[in-house]
This record gives C-alpha cells, sequence and structure tokens, in this order.
C-alpha cells in the first residue's frame, strides 16, 4: 500500500508540475542514481547523477585508510614522546643527585671547620683560665651533629665526585637516547607529511579525471536537448555562453 501511495503522490505531483509548464523528465538522468523501491522514475538517456555521485566517491578513495594510518603514526609518535621526557627528566635526575651531594659535602666541611674552631677557642679559653666562656664554648661543640669529624668531611666528599660521576654518566646515556628518538621521530613526521601529501595528490589527479566526465556528460546532455536549458530554473541565464 505505501509503495503504491507514493507513487501515487509522486505522479500527482508530476502532473501539477507539467501543468504549470515545468518539464518534469529526467532526461539528463540525475535522479537515476536514485534506488529507492518507493520511488518510480522515467528511465532517462543521460547519467549525470552516476557520474556526479562517482565524483564524490572519489573524493573519499583512502581517506578512511588515511585517516587510520595517521592514527597509528601519531600513536607512536605520542610514545617517542614521552620516552623523550623519560631521558629529560634522566638528565635532571643525575643533576639533582650532584646537588643534593654537594651541599651535603658542603654542610660537613663547615660543620667541621665550626667545630674545629670552637676547639680550638676551648683550648685557647681553658689555658687562660676562663671557665665560663669554657661552658658556652662546650655546650656549642655539643650542640653540633655527633658524626661530624675528619671522616665524615672526607666521606661526604666521596659521596660527591661519586654523584658528579653519576650525572655525567647519565648525561651521557639521556643525550644518546634522547637525539636517537628525535632523529627517528623528526624522520616519522616527515613521512606522515608526505604520506598524507601524497594521498592528496593521487585524489587530486582522480577527482580532476571524474569531475571532467561529469562534465562532459553534462555538456552532451545539453547539447542533446536544449530544453533542459528553457526548464532548468534559471539555468537559461547561462545558455548565451553557448556550449560547442
Amino acid at each position: 500500500y505505501s509503495k503504491n501511495n507514493n507513487h501515487h503522490r509522486n505522479t500527482s505531483h508530476e502532473k501539477v508540475l507539467s501543468k504549470i509548464g515545468i518539464d518534469v523528465n529526467d532526461s539528463a538522468g540525475w535522479l537515476s542514481l536514485v534506488d529507492d523501491e518507493d520511488c518510480s522514475y522515467i528511465k532517462s538517456e543521460g547519467s549525470c547523477g552516476n557520474i556526479a555521485s562517482n565524483y564524490q566517491e572519489v573524493r573519499e578513495i583512502g581517506t578512511f585508510e588515511l585517516i587510520e594510518q595517521m592514527s597509528e603514526m601519531l600513536t607512536d609518535q605520542r610514545k617517542r614522546i614521552e620516552k623523550m621526557e623519560s631521558f629529560v627528566y634522566m638528565n635532571c635526575v643525575g643533576g639533582q643527585i650532584e646537588k643534593h651531594f654537594s651541599k651535603v659535602r658542603s654542610d660537613a666541611l663547615i660543620a667541621w671547620e665550626k667545630k674545629t674552631d670552637i676547639t680550638t677557642a676551648i683550648n685557647i679559653a681553658t689555658k687562660k683560665r676562663l671557665p665560663l666562656l669554657v661552658k658556652e664554648l662546650k655546650s656549642k661543640l655539643a650542640a653540633l651533629h655527633p658524626v661530624v669529624s675528619h671522616t665524615s668531611v672526607k666521606e661526604a666528599k666521596e659521596r660527591h665526585l661519586g654523584s658528579k660521576a653519576l650525572k655525567v654518566e647519565l648525561e651521557s646515556i639521556a643525550s644518546s637516547k634522547f637525539e636517537q628518538i628525535k632523529e627517528s621521530s623528526t624522520r616519522d613526521a616527515v613521512l606522515a607529511i608526505l604520506k598524507w601529501a601524497d594521498h592528496e595528490k593521487n585524489v587530486a589527479a582522480k577527482e580532476i579525471k571524474a569531475l571532467s566526465e561529469a562534465i562532459k556528460e553534462i555538456e552532451r546532455i545539453l547539447r542533446c536537448d536544449e530544453k533542459i536549458i528553457e526548464t532548468d530554473g534559471g539555468a537559461h541565464l547561462f545558455a548565451s555562453s553557448g556550449i560547442s
């Protein structure tokens, strides 16, 4: 019932349009691409619709595949960037370790020098029989870190020198790996751009061919049936340009 009803409505519309002088025949074939069981069109001489549809399909050729490839390449690129960031962090870690042990060494040396100065002052005050000063100096000496000694200063120095060597080694590894990944990342970025450009170039060539075929078919139909121009609301304005 639906099919017959729609067909009846389409026929009614065609009759109304025909009465007011509008050509409802699809001689150019614009509607021939429609494949609907509920619609019925008069068989046309042209194939403008199919060619125009083909042109749209040509424009989308390989687009989905290109997007998938770009997505994969961008995912790989993100992973590389994360690795690059980890090597930058490694470089920073080496610097922070060296900085920490440098401060420990400096603090140990300052504490040792302070202990030495207080001890010397106690000896001088003792010789001069200044008990109150001696007592005050001893309280200051007791307030110092209990492990402050020449040995602690020496160990702090060794740890600092070790941290400097570690920093140099970490910087060397991080810089080497960073440059390797950087080169790979740059190369793949260029490849992605070239791949996209190559896709656009190939599709553009196919578009030109498909569009040329569409234009030729439209020109053929117009040469065969000049009445189309007169009945194609406004298209007759271009008729004066002439079609050879």
